[in-house]
């Protein structure tokens, strides 16, 4: 996984991604949220989060697939 900074990209719009909030500080906080054009929306937050908030986000990896066994 690879964290991306906000400055240099940012996710496609509505899909759920891992983002990091108050990097670098005491308040530093790791959830999974969505971009929204102007805002993001963050689990276990009852608010919508400012874009200055959020510092990094990352790419949600897939489960790897379970072989069928007979």
């Amino acid at each position: 996984m690879k964290w991306v900074d906000v400055n240099e990209e940012l996710p496609v719009p509505q899909r759920r991604v891992l983002v990091a909030m108050h990097a670098g500080t005491e308040w530093e906080f790791k959830a999974v949220g969505a971009f929204c054009q102007n805002h993001w929306i963050v689990d276990g937050e009852t608010r919508l989060v400012p874009m200055k908030e959020v510092q990094y986000w990352a790419p949600i990896a897939s489960t790897p697939r379970r072989k069928v066994r007979d």
